[in-house]
């Protein structure tokens, strides 16, 4: 070895051994600080301070092992916002690091927590050191904050992805309009000598064209902001003029009662959009009394003076329509009764339904200032009901 490599050498050799120094610096630092630290690369912990152990109650061989999952000491409402947050913080050279959020103890305790987030280099590679600066105590101020934090977050995330879902919609949609253009089955059978495969093949390519654009239009629903008409309706013409079309929807072995309120008030809305309501919740009893059962649609005018339930709902006191419909069905657990309203959520057989009806009825009902409930057990039916204000 010349006297140059041995000098460069020499010089790796101190330049790790002062790097070394630094990181047991920094180390001890960390140690030794009073705030709850921790470092975070690929979700798993590189390093946790006492500070933080005392506050999760998790030890360090626990934080830093393979099967520990970092985002479990984050409360589950919490987590999308926080994942959000880390991805800006790694597109954003010089990001807003100060976050207030719930966190979650080993014992299952929320604790109302503000942090310092920044990225850092560890080991050669990209990580995230979180500081805990304080453990906030005002819980309902805190919550409110930590509300309208995340809603505003959420917010601009959709807004941000919401145009281009769009535009993929539109363009999936172009595209079956194109495979609606093949031959109808008389023009086949000119050209394929009655060949029953490729009516098969025919039929198969119907129903995946019918199923597929029958989700790709509700998926623009949800996404498609429209200029909606309203105007005095009758709900009680509304269904009636729906009647036939709801008993070609329900099959000949579902019997449909109504109970109509004669004296029933006006509401202000969408014709289109309330037929929309009738037909989803119509074909979601169908679903659940399996094409045998008995359907039951009321309406009734409420005076509602309760201010917790108009507050609940975002709404004033007053005179509602309310409208009913109950089926006969298997019923809803309890576990699914919060989910059913979250679009895909189904409890359906595969291509049976994508889970898209009833966030669409809730997404109808509350641009109309109404509100949906829902009271169901295994085994005894469901009762949809509707609130609508009175005009």
């Amino acid at each position: 070895m010349d006297i140059n490599s041995q000098n460069l050498a020499i010089t790796h050799s101190k330049i790790d051994l002062i790097l070394q120094a630094r990181e047991r610096k920094y180390n001890n630092l960390i140690k030794r600080s009073g705030n709850p630290i921790y470092i975070l690369k690929n979700r798993r912990a590189q390093l946790v301070n006492p500070a933080w152990e005392n506050l999760f109650g998790y030890s360090r061989n626990e934080a830093l092992s393979t099967n520990f999952d970092f985002y479990t000491t984050i409360a589950p409402e919490c987590r999308k916002v926080i994942a959000y947050k880390l991805d800006k913080i790694i597109s954003d050279p010089n990001p807003n690091c100060i976050y207030k959020f719930k966190a979650l103890t080993k014992q299952g305790k929320k604790v109302f927590i503000e942090a310092s987030i920044r990225t850092i280099t560890w080991q050669g590679e990209s990580a995230f050191q979180c500081i805990y600066n304080a453990i906030l105590n005002n819980q309902k101020a805190i919550e409110n904050q930590v509300r309208i934090q995340d809603n505003v977050i959420l917010t601009q995330n959709y807004a941000r992805n919401n145009q281009s879902t769009r535009n993929m919609l539109h363009d999936f949609y172009n595209i079956l309009a194109e495979i609606h253009k093949i031959p109808t089955k008389n023009e086949i059978e000119s050209i394929s000598n009655g060949s029953s495969s490729i009516y098969n093949k025919l039929d198969q390519i119907i129903e995946v064209y019918n199923r597929e654009t029958n989700l790709t239009s509700q998926l623009l629903q949800l996404n498609t902001k429209k200029d909606i008409k309203y105007c005095s309706l009758d709900l009680d013409k509304i269904i009636a003029d729906q009647l036939a079309d709801l008993r070609k929807i329900l099959g000949n072995r579902i019997n449909i009662n109504l109970e109509l309120d004669k004296n029933l008030l006006p509401i202000y809305g969408n014709q289109s959009e309330i037929e929309k309501v009738l037909v989803n919740l119509a074909a979601n009893a169908k679903d659940a009394m399996k094409n045998f059962g008995e359907l039951t649609i009321r309406t009734k005018n409420l005076l509602i003076t309760d201010s917790k339930i108009t507050k609940i709902h975002q709404t004033s006191p007053g005179y509602y329509v309310c409208f009913e419909m109950k089926d006969t069905g298997t019923g809803i657990k309890k576990t699914w009764l919060d989910k059913i309203f979250t679009p895909f959520f189904t409890s359906k057989p595969a291509k049976h339904g994508m889970g898209l009806g009833l966030p669409i009825v809730q997404g109808i009902i509350r641009n109309h200032k109404g509100w949906i409930e829902v009271d169901s057990e295994p085994g005894f039916g469901a009762i949809f009901k509707i609130f609508l204000p009175a005009f």
